[in-house]
């Protein structure tokens, strides 16, 4: 049988233990304590397997060494087992080890299809990066290998491209920017009675492509003109 534990002592960064009675409510027990000790150490996303794992391997031990009835005698309570459940965090897996009291080393058999048991390693080897057993004083332990991955994050849903207009806007002879649309035909604005004020603050807006120049009416000025206008801020 092997000697000593997957893992060298200087490489543990936590562990956390718990012993229980070798009965058939060892191994609910055995999950809350995995449960509650995967959630601190921020581990919960390899709960599902952990709890699986621990099941399995808790319920072998019980199997080997404890007591299966639901009422047992006090004469079988005398000779009570226990087993120890241990979890041990490394740099970048998850350890889970059983003892029992048993010496008997565990088999891993393929089980017949109309089989109620015998699948517990099989899920194991499933399950886990690796795992294995090995000798202690007065008994065995199983262990089981989980990798650390942190789950990935969902990517968010791609906004579809708006389809875009490559026309290229016209822009007049004379003038630096984009008429917004203006017609090329229209090289004139038509008159209207409009203050200096009103005059300007419809140019700034015609440049700004805030308003259709077409339907402002501006004065005799040529289109060209307007860059060299004085804006002048209406009185009242």
């Amino acid at each position: 049988m092997p000697q000593g534990p997957p893992y060298r002592p200087q490489n543990v960064r936590f562990f956390d233990q718990l012993s229980l009675a070798a009965v058939r409510s060892a191994v609910s027990n055995s999950r809350h304590f995995l449960r509650l000790t995967l959630s601190k150490w921020q581990a919960a996303f390899i709960e599902d397997d952990a709890l699986l794992i621990a099941s399995e391997l808790v319920t072998n031990a019980i199997t080997a060494t404890g007591i299966l009835t639901e009422s047992p005698t006090w004469g079988e309570l005398e000779k009570l087992n226990l087993v120890h459940v241990r979890l041990v965090g490394l740099e970048d897996s998850i350890v889970i080890e059983v003892w029992d009291v048993s010496e008997q080393v565990p088999m891993l058999r393929e089980a017949d299809d109309d089989a109620e048991g015998g699948r517990g390693l099989l899920l194991v080897r499933q399950l886990a990066r690796r795992w294995g057993f090995y000798a202690t004083a007065g008994g065995k332990v199983v262990w089981a290998e989980l990798a650390v991955r942190p789950p990935q994050p969902t990517p968010l849903p791609q906004r579809e491209k708006s389809a875009r207009t490559t026309a290229r806007p016209y822009v007049l002879p004379g003038v630096g920017f984009p008429t917004g649309g203006l017609r090329p035909d229209v090289s004139r604005l038509i008159d209207t009675p409009a203050s200096s004020g009103q005059k300007a603050l419809r140019a700034i807006r015609l440049f700004a492509g805030l308003a259709d120049p077409v339907s402002h009416r501006l004065g005799h000025r040529p289109v060209a003109d307007f860059a060299t206008w004085t804006f002048t801020a209406p009185v009242g």
